[in-house]
């Protein structure tokens, strides 16, 4: 298993493998639909629309798909334009939008309906990119990098707002806080840091 993620209600898992495939498993470890199969390499990242609907996977191919939850029909890609690996997926707050993070130092954000990239390849990082997270109203992205920089960056817009530096190691997780106004990172450095 390469990757692995909860549905919003608990009652499925997906699974992410190294042979390009996803299976979707129940409560009691069954299989909910046939195996997911499209990505010609390892599925790196997962995640769910925040409706359940939907998962969504990045892979080892540089590409990202969506899938139907429910029939295990690839529904959208695959999405193409990053140069490395996929290490991080995540939908917007209200589903219409993709963010995808990349080996290749950029963060894209996609369309759900057409499967276009909006705005250009958002650059900023030095090293790949671990962890993408959204605000809760979907203004903002966070991603974090192996180079210890946490950069922020406004989705109207598709450019940077703010890089926050401290950690002196990869950060390996983000958190908005339910109102929005903090973020939370986890980082080898072994500290965790809140920013207003």
């Amino acid at each position: 298993i390469s990757s692995a993620v909860f549905a919003p209600d608990s009652m499925s898992q997906a699974l992410g493998s190294y042979d390009g495939t996803i299976r979707v498993r129940d409560a009691y470890w069954q299989l909910t639909v046939p195996t997911l199969r499209g990505h010609q390499d390892a599925v790196l990242s997962l995640a769910y629309s925040r409706d359940g609907s939907s998962i969504i996977s990045g892979s080892a191919d540089n590409t990202v798909r969506v899938w139907d939850a429910s029939t295990g029909a690839c529904i959208l890609g695959p999405l193409q334009g990053h140069a490395g690996q996929i290490c991080a997926v995540m939908a917007s707050p209200d589903d219409s939008c993709i963010v995808s993070a990349s080996d290749d130092c950029t963060v894209r954000i996609w369309d759900v309906h057409t499967g276009d990239a909006i705005g250009g390849p958002l650059t900023g990082h030095s090293q790949p990119i671990r962890y993408v997270a959204y605000s809760r109203d979907g203004t903002r992205i966070a991603s974090s990098s192996l180079d210890g920089k946490i950069c922020i960056w406004d989705v109207g817009r598709a450019e940077s707002v703010t890089a926050l530096t401290g950690h002196t190691e990869a950060v390996s997780s983000l958190l908005y806080s339910r109102d929005g106004h903090h973020l939370a990172s986890l980082s080898l450095d072994g500290t965790a840091r809140i920013w207003d």
